[in-house]
């Protein structure tokens, strides 16, 4: 209320008699002195269609606070670190009065177990009909029914949660799931494990999403860079990419680091992954620096042998580099050899550079890796790390000991 002219201000507080304004002035004045209070700040869960609230913390009570489901633990961190409550999940509350609200598998359409995390359906008087006008829609979205023709109809939200002790637990977006090879991976957790692992990210915005290469689904990360940074980007690409595979076990992961203020974001500050992912497949995001693919280091690699040159870059062209036909003849026999696809003499002509030849060789449907690189070798002598399947059984035992 501060800074609003209140003297000709009348205020009813539930059906009362008007509150004069000066009253009211010297209430704003007294509650301005006492603070914020925070139990007046309730955590809730809601969406347009079910009429914005489904579920909410109760009143005077402090929100509810538990370690997320699919976060990892972190080597050297500690709750209560700066890092700590990046990995827990936040209650939003018990479920409104005459809503019903179950967590369901998206893909059997059962009811999962008590704390297993699934989709989140609701049903209930404050559920909307429907969308106008769009009746197929409609029925994909409010008319949803366990087992396709059992108890329903239920409003599918797209949200992913769990519930614990009578509490909702949002964890995520289905559509924002990233499944690579049948694993199931959170973009909020690799988006945290990208912050942190430089220091000229942690203050910047970044998105995490699937793209299709070569018939699989791989992960792409689009992360905005400090613009006072003035370092190698491709050293700031690298620790990225080591974070992933030690943190996710994720080897291959495609690194675009872009300005501050270019990845999408809504008006209240939320990143648009499915936005920040047609830019970076349909060129309209500035790139400062992109990591390359596998496909794009076979190429370079050749390319070096072919041309006798050091370095090679994504956008180097195949003939200004001194290439010509009969060098064009041995690449396509080495990527053949090499990569196992039939590539045409006419697309090194059509497609010169790194990108676009690398781009026509994996819509080709070849595999991009070299057949004959062999895994390096680690010295035994030394401590080595567990492999992620040791940790997690690592993980059980100290849980619950001497149970097969």
């Amino acid at each position: 209320l501060a800074g609003l002219d209140l003297s000709s201000w009348e205020v009813a507080f539930d059906g009362a008699e008007p509150v004069r304004a000066g009253t009211l002035r010297r209430f704003s004045e007294k509650f301005g002195r006492c603070g914020f209070r925070q139990g007046a700040f309730l955590p809730c869960y809601g969406l347009a269609e079910a009429t914005l609230l489904v579920a909410s913390a109760r009143y005077d009570e402090s929100a509810s606070v538990r370690p997320s489901p699919h976060a990892r633990a972190h080597e050297g961190r500690e709750k209560g670190g700066p890092d700590w409550d990046l990995d827990v999940g936040v209650s939003c509350g018990f479920v409104a009065p005459g809503q019903q609200l179950i967590i369901v598998d998206p893909t059997t359409r059962e009811i999962c177990e008590p704390g297993a995390e699934g989709e989140i359906w609701v049903a209930g008087p404050s559920v909307a009909q429907g969308y106008w006008g769009k009746p197929g829609e409609t029925d994909a979205t409010f008319k949803a029914r366990l087992g396709d023709s059992g108890p329903g109809p239920f409003l599918r939200t797209g949200d992913l949660g769990y519930l614990a002790e009578g509490q909702l637990y949002v964890t995520g977006r289905i559509k924002d799931l990233i499944n690579l090879a049948g694993r199931k991976l959170y973009p909020q957790d690799i988006e945290v494990s990208v912050k942190r692992s430089h220091p000229m990210l942690r203050k910047t915005f970044g998105a995490a999403f699937s793209v299709a290469e070569r018939g699989r689904e791989k992960l792409a990360v689009v992360q905005e860079v400090e613009p006072r940074f003035r370092g190698d980007l491709g050293e700031v690409a690298a620790r990225i990419r080591e974070a992933l595979a030690l943190e996710h076990d994720v080897l291959d992961a495609t690194v675009a680091l872009v300005p501050l203020g270019s990845v999408p974001r809504t008006t209240s500050g939320k990143v648009r992954r499915r936005a920040c992912r047609e830019g970076f497949l349909g060129g309209g995001l500035e790139v400062l620096f992109r990591s390359a693919t596998t496909t794009e280091e076979a190429i370079s690699r050749i390319w070096r042998e072919l041309l006798a040159v050091e370095r090679i870059g994504a956008e180097d062209d195949f003939f200004e580099l001194g290439g010509q036909s009969l060098l064009a003849a041995q690449l396509a026999s080495r990527v053949r050899d090499q990569l196992g696809v039939a590539l045409p003499l006419r697309t090194i002509f059509e497609q010169p550079t790194v990108t676009a030849l690398a781009s026509a060789i994996e819509n080709l449907g070849g595999p991009a890796a070299d057949p004959e690189a062999g895994i390096e070798r680690v010295p035994r002598a030394g401590h080595l790390p567990l492999s992620f399947a040791q940790q997690r059984l690592w993980f059980l035992q100290q849980l619950e000991p001497d149970n097969p």
